[in-house]
């Protein structure tokens, strides 16, 4: 074992003996082995010296090129890890800004941070293939999922990241960007939103409820340049 996996093995076996003084449940030591490896895995990607994708620091969000469609994505652990909560949220634009597709969709099984990242982007994939939009721009305010699609994914990512570069292959066009949290906040309210069904939602030319405050707002805010 590294010597920086176990630190932060040691580290987590202390909070999870706290917790249990508390009288809270602990986990199980395999769990927190487990944790601890993918944690730093999270740490090493995140921090990567460089990245083959452009990045971004936009404050606003932006309209993608004529005849393009943006897509933007995110996934989000919506309780413990233990419990299995996690949630997706994906949203289409097109060029003029009118919501094309959108999704929300509940993973019922544990994942961690990085897991719910990658599960997320291929679910992308699929949604929009299956509307006909072929020709798309992916933004993610997660630099681990764009560095996964670059090729620098970890082992516990790497069998989905796989299956998505195959669907992604397929399209006509394919771009990738890293963008701000304040550009992915209607993905980002999609993939909360998994917490309140019991699997998946999806709106077809249509705009969320759920998000209609937000798309207005980024709509009347957009950005001095189509991306």
């Amino acid at each position: 074992m590294d010597i920086e996996v176990l630190a932060v093995t040691a580290w987590s076996l202390l909070i999870n003996r706290n917790a249990v003084h508390r009288g809270d449940p602990g986990k199980q030591a395999a769990t927190i082995v487990t944790e601890a490896s993918r944690h730093m895995e999270e740490y090493c990607l995140a921090w990567a010296p460089s990245s083959p994708w452009p990045v971004r620091h936009p404050t606003s969000w932006s309209l993608p090129l004529p005849n393009i469609f943006k897509v933007n994505t995110d996934g989000a652990v919506l309780g413990r890890l233990d419990k299995g909560r996690c949630g997706i949220g994906v949203v289409i634009h097109n060029d003029k800004g009118q919501i094309m597709g959108a999704l929300s969709k509940r993973i019922t099984y544990p994942l961690g941070a990085m897991e719910i990242e990658a599960k997320a982007l291929d679910c992308m994939a699929i949604f929009t293939w299956v509307l006909g939009l072929h020709e798309i721009i992916l933004e993610s305010d997660t630099q681990v999922v764009i560095h996964a699609i670059a090729g620098t994914h970890p082992a516990s990512v790497r069998p989905v990241i796989t299956g998505t570069k195959t669907k992604i292959s397929k399209f006509r066009s394919w771009t990738a960007m890293i963008t701000s949290r304040n550009c992915n906040s209607a993905a980002h309210l999609l993939a909360r939103f998994a917490d309140v069904i019991s699997d998946c939602t999806n709106w077809v030319e249509d705009t969320p409820p759920i998000i209609a405050s937000q798309v207005e707002f980024d709509v009347l805010n957009l950005g001095s340049a189509p991306v």
